[in-house]
């Protein structure tokens, strides 16, 4: 399962505004009361079992059992309330089954991400343990999220463990399980707090406000667009759409820039302005600056187009970036490969006279590209496309230049 983070370019200032806050929380606070376990609220398409594998009709304050899963599908969550002082939110795509044996409590995210807040430090004889695929996180007192290899931490601290090693997060850390097995324990960014996490902060107004009260981040780490900044200085006629997004997995989010761009002379002999997107990674080691590994997609002018679609799609646990133009049977795949570098693939169906099918990749290294363009098989053509599991549409460009977001 995979983890986004969204945040479109016309709601990007608020959700900065707010992330150039966020490193430590507060108030996440202390004692427990009866065993109850409820489902308090969905959003979009939510799915609950017991523990017998029969579907119950999810409703408001369902009571959940040990043994029940909760699953939610694109742009869905759900938000389960344990024993009032344990509450927790499912991102989308997500799936957990809840196991209890008297004080004990497991959480397994079997898929997905799972918010928590403990707003009361667990009694002695209580646990509150939260595993996924990779690990294992023991919750008491404490504010943070879980991946499937990534635990951050908010407020509090907590014990990890993954592949035989244990590592100790406090507030403002974040531990993540890296390809070899190990335990990596790094700070906190704002850019690294997901949009699911994001918005439980800006519902709250008293957590928000603890938030921005306690900060504690120098002004490059506070505000999460600083190491971007060539992106937006980048010749775009208007930025369309903006997404702080994982496509690696490895806890350190790429900025994803969808923009149309000023007309290309001589470029397939079309008139701009074109769409184009760039892909922008940053990190430690850039000092500040920014590192662009960038794939574009001109398809046609917006003038003219019928419709072209920017979709995230995945495999073997990374994101790419899709582009569409159903008409022309036109299908990019962009990301990154095992080795980090920036990578596309894409067939094509020349449907005219030739009737004939073509696969071409590319693979950006320092100095240089491999390129590789050939004729195809229709079954290879649709075989590419199989490969890729859909997660969800990002924007459409409709009707001759108009734009729609999903």
């Amino acid at each position: 399962m995979v983890t986004i983070m969204k945040n479109r370019y016309a709601p990007a200032c608020l959700a900065v505004f707010l992330l150039s806050a966020v490193l430590l929380l507060a108030s996440c606070g202390g004692g427990t009361s009866a065993a109850t376990m409820h489902l308090v609220k969905t959003e979009g398409t939510v799915g609950v079992s017991d523990g017998d594998g029969r579907d119950i009709d999810p409703m408001e304050n369902l009571g959940l059992y040990s043994g029940y899963q909760v699953g939610t599908r694109t742009e869905s969550y759900a938000w389960i309330n344990l024993d009032d002082v344990k509450l927790t939110k499912m991102d989308a795509e997500s799936q957990v089954e809840i196991a209890r044996d008297g004080g004990k409590l497991e959480i397994n995210v079997k898929s997905g991400s799972l918010f928590f807040n403990v707003t009361e430090p667990l009694s002695d004889d209580e646990s509150m343990d939260i595993r996924t695929s990779s690990m294992l996180v023991g919750i008491r007192g404490t504010c943070g999220w879980v991946t499937q290899d990534t635990a951050a931490l908010l407020e509090g601290t907590v014990t990890v463990t993954a592949e035989g090693e244990s590592a100790t997060v406090t507030a403002g850390e974040m531990a993540v399980l890296t390809d070899e097995g190990a335990l990596e324990v790094k700070p906190l960014t704002a850019a690294s707090v997901p949009a699911f996490v994001q918005e439980e902060i800006a519902d709250d107004e008293d957590l928000a406000a603890v938030v921005l009260d306690t900060a504690e981040m120098d002004s490059a780490e506070a505000d999460p667009m600083a190491p971007y900044e060539d992106a937006m200085a980048w010749d775009f006629n208007e930025v369309q759409y903006t997404e702080f997004i994982d496509f690696t997995q490895d806890g350190e989010p790429e900025l994803l820039v969808i923009g149309t761009c000023p007309e290309i002379p001589g470029e397939n002999n079309f008139r701009g302005p074109y769409c184009r997107f760039l892909v922008y990674k940053a990190g430690a080691e850039m000092e500040g600056s920014s590192s662009m590994s960038w794939g574009g997609a001109y398809g046609a002018p917006i003038e003219v187009i019928t419709e072209q679609i920017y979709a995230l799609v995945e495999l073997d646990g990374r994101l790419f970036l899709k582009t569409e133009s159903p008409g022309w049977e036109q299908i990019s795949y962009y990301g990154f490969n095992d080795e980090g570098q920036w990578c596309s693939e894409a067939v094509e169906h020349s449907s005219g006279i030739t009737d004939e099918y073509y696969y071409t990749s590319n693979v950006s290294l320092n100095d240089r590209s491999e390129n590789t363009r050939r004729e195809c098989s229709a079954e290879e053509f649709d075989a590419v496309q199989a490969k890729y599991r859909d997660v969800r549409v990002l924007m459409r460009i409709l009707d001759h230049g108009r734009v729609v977001f999903d």
